[in-house]
């Protein structure tokens, strides 16, 4: 380490850090601790739900490729579409 182009010892450094209570060693500082652990999990999750939706975005592409098709909605004639058809909703008295 220098200042200004001045080298600094490293003995003047820990003996500086030791006499201001100071530590330069990361593992001991509780804050930088938990910054390097917490995100672990976080990563361990997104990797497990990155591989689910992965094999379920292939199992659907999958699926479209060999002609299954989702279930529609079919009206009272048997007709698949409702852009021209009106469907009655039967009302029930209480």
């Amino acid at each position: 380490m220098d200042l200004n182009g001045v080298p600094i010892p490293e003995s003047i450094i820990k003996a500086n850090a030791a006499a201001s209570g100071a530590s330069t060693a990361y593992r001991d500082i509780g804050y930088l601790r938990l910054q390097v652990i917490l995100p672990w999990p976080a990563w361990l999750f997104a990797s497990i739900s990155a591989v689910i939706l992965f094999q379920a975005s292939r199992k659907r592409s999958r699926s479209a490729f060999q002609g299954e098709t989702t279930p529609s909605v079919t009206s009272e004639e048997g007709d698949s579409t409702f852009s021209d058809k009106y469907v009655e909703e039967k009302v029930v008295p209480c």
